[in-house]
């Protein structure tokens, strides 16, 4: 572990440094729910791509939060289960939760107060750092440059994207396209 502020908890830096790395919090909430094979970890993080996904539960079994334990075939499966210093996190997640919900609110209000600078609905306003803000059974996305935050509305599935990730937001943010309606032909006279 690299110590990067010295005014800082050693404990609090090495926990940190786990969850700065883009998908190990969502790996670990997912793996939270119980032992999973390799595949059904990569169906509940729809946008990981394998390669990523098995370098991050290489790093989180070396870190000692992820045990992966071959099972016995034909055929032979292999599973991955949180270990106690993994099952840990739950608490910590539940933590995060909380707090997403109060900079979902604050994000909505600080818009509010702002008239404006909130769009509904509007092109790409989570992509450049601005919050999209919906309604019932809409989706509410709120973001910075390089990061966003996707918080379902009622009815709606939540989702927290790592870096790089905010396409995600700029797409559930947007409104539908208009249909367009055909020009009216005019007769030439010739």
């Amino acid at each position: 572990m690299k110590r990067s502020c010295q005014h800082l908890c050693e404990a609090f830096q090495a926990a940190m440094d786990v969850l700065a790395k883009p998908w190990n919090g969502l790996i670990i909430a997912t793996l939270d729910e119980g032992a999973l094979r390799f595949g059904e970890i990569g169906e509940r993080i729809d946008a990981i791509s394998d390669r990523m996904l098995s370098s991050r539960l290489k790093e989180l079994e070396a870190l000692g939060l992820v045990v992966r334990r071959v099972l016995p075939g034909p055929p032979v499966r292999v599973e991955y289960e949180l270990t106690d210093a993994g099952r840990g996190f739950s608490e910590v997640a539940q933590a995060i939760s909380r707090w997403g919900t109060v900079l979902v609110e604050s994000a909505a209000r600080g818009a509010a107060a702002k008239g404006g600078a909130a769009a509904a609905g509007g092109r790409g306003a989570a992509a450049k750092g601005g919050a999209a803000v919906g309604g019932p059974g809409r989706t509410m996305a709120v973001g910075g440059p390089g990061r966003t935050m996707v918080v379902g509305g009622l009815g709606s599935t939540t989702t927290v994207g790592g870096l790089g990730r905010t396409a995600a937001g700029a797409r559930a943010a947007r409104k539908p396209p208009k249909a367009r309606r055909p020009r009216a032909r005019t007769a030439q006279a010739g």
